[in-house]
């Protein structure tokens, strides 16, 4: 999601985060949409920032240049770059950086002590399943049956997306008597690790090379 592209509603500019990203979870192209606002209030900043943005082709995460250090370091930043997309490492790196700054001035033992991690974005629908609740309360009356939550059991299966679509690939190949190709020779099987089942170790190739669905230590 660090591709994604941010640019003014058409009918509610000050009110709608609108979005788009080329390439989701499926392949396919995938418009956003939120509400301009979050449990601090509205975001006042949005047009200032979506402004800022156009000159990167409206990148949510546009890449940086200057002096060395710059990529732990934004004060030494001197320019956006047009057309590029930061790296996931840059953006943590980045991120330490701000909150590092007053009011908050956090140390990286901060926030090594408050359990702040860079993950995959893989483990987004766990982080929404966990936000909304097993049973979620609602400002207005909704039937019983339809206001349901998510459960452990189902944040871990959103969770275990990829390792159950190789699975149930793997379960359709033994069940089939055809012979199929080889795989392709830059195709490099992921090493699985320890732990969980479905979990793919920290470090470990993929025929993607971002299939790893473990929190990343943000230092």
């Amino acid at each position: 999601m660090e591709r994604t592209k941010f640019f003014p509603d058409s009918r509610d500019p000050t009110l709608v985060v609108r979005g788009w990203v080329k390439c989701s979870k499926d392949g396919e192209p995938m418009d956003l949409f939120a509400p301009a606002k979050g449990i601090l209030g509205d975001f006042t900043w949005l047009t200032e920032y979506l402004e800022s943005i156009a000159s990167c082709e409206n990148q949510a995460f546009p890449d940086w240049s200057g002096g060395w250090g710059c990529r732990s370091n934004l004060s030494k930043a001197t320019s956006l770059l047009a057309g590029s997309t930061a790296s996931a490492t840059s953006i943590r790196a980045a991120f330490a950086y701000i909150v590092s700054l007053p009011p908050l001035n956090w140390s990286k033992s901060k926030l090594r002590e408050l359990g702040v991690t860079g993950h995959s974005p893989h483990a987004t629908l766990c982080d929404v399943g966990r936000t909304i609740g097993k049973r979620p309360n609602f400002p207005f009356e909704v039937d019983a049956g339809a206001a349901r939550g998510f459960s452990k059991e189902d944040r871990r299966d959103l969770g275990h997306w990829a390792a159950t679509a190789s699975s149930a690939s793997a379960a359709a190949d033994e069940d089939s008597d055809e012979e199929t190709d080889p795989p392709p020779a830059h195709f490099v099987p992921a090493r699985r690790g320890r732990g969980r089942a479905g979990h793919v170790s920290r470090g470990s190739a993929s025929a993607r090379g971002d299939m790893g669905l473990k929190s990343e230590p943000l230092f």
